[in-house]
């Protein structure tokens, strides 16, 4: 009798530890869902803000080739470090999708064409970068990464100023 009710007791013991398993695995996804998705809304604040918009649109505006963002470098310095610091930011959320931090159908959703755009004129500040690199490391490899599949994505097209 003895035996049998331990093996109850273990048998119970054994489906309420799962059942609180399960719960704190829901508990957990909830979590990081949760996380996720501040993150990202932290990123779209940064995105949005009035400086990372103009050095965006300075970028789309301004520099069509690798001499434009060279003479940009040397002509407009406030300017050229507003576009620097939009790239930056890009690439932080390209590596913030690389790392699984926060989700790339998001943010193809709400940033995939601007990212798409941003990167079109933002090759030839990485081409001009390049050349003061004596590392020959690619600058920015995340806002690389993730533009060269916004643009398979989001194609220009001739409605779209900017592009």
């Amino acid at each position: 009798m003895v035996a049998i009710v331990a093996a109850v007791t273990a048998i119970l013991s054994a489906g309420i530890a799962g059942l609180v398993f399960k719960e704190s695995r829901r508990t957990q996804v909830a979590s990081d869902k949760a996380n996720r998705r501040d993150l990202f809304l932290a990123l779209h604040e940064r995105l949005s803000h009035r400086d990372q918009q103009r050095g965006r649109t300075i970028l789309r505006e301004m520099v069509s080739s690798t001499g434009d963002a060279k003479e940009m470098r040397g002509r407009d310095r406030d300017s050229y470090d507003l576009m620097m610091s939009s790239i930056a930011m890009l690439d932080i959320l390209g590596l913030y999708v690389e790392k699984d931090y926060i989700d790339k159908d998001v943010v193809f959703d709400e940033w995939g064409w601007l990212y798409a755009r941003a990167f079109e004129h933002g090759q030839h500040v990485l081409n001009e970068r390049a050349m003061y690199d004596e590392s020959r490391k690619s600058p920015w490899p995340h806002f690389r990464a993730l533009g060269e599949e916004a643009i398979s994505k989001h194609p220009a097209t001739p409605s779209q100023p900017g592009g």
